[in-house]
């Protein structure tokens, strides 16, 4: 999920509104599974911070629950338990 329409305190991300400390706690990189920050930058001589969150490693910006990403894994695991021995070599 891409955050969107960030605020001061918030973004949204999907459907619901997210704090950015709930967002850096619970949530992860999609692409390298880094822990997020929160960059913020002045836009324009009003001196407004413009804010945003994204993966502290590569710079990402889309992100996944941990939690659906230790599904992931585990479905990964149970997967390559039930494959042939000759594919799962090819994967592993």
């Amino acid at each position: 999920m891409i955050a969107t329409d960030t605020a001061r305190d918030n973004c949204q991300l999907g459907n619901k509104r997210v704090t950015y400390t709930t967002l850096q706690r619970n949530y992860r990189c999609a692409e390298c599974g880094g822990r997020l920050v929160i960059k913020m930058c002045c836009t324009d001589e009003t001196y407004a911070l413009s804010r945003w969150p994204e993966c502290g490693r590569c710079g990402g910006r889309d992100f996944i629950h941990e939690r659906k990403e230790e599904q992931q894994r585990s479905d990964a695991i149970e997967v390559l338990a039930g494959l042939p021995r000759e594919l799962a070599a090819l994967i592993e």
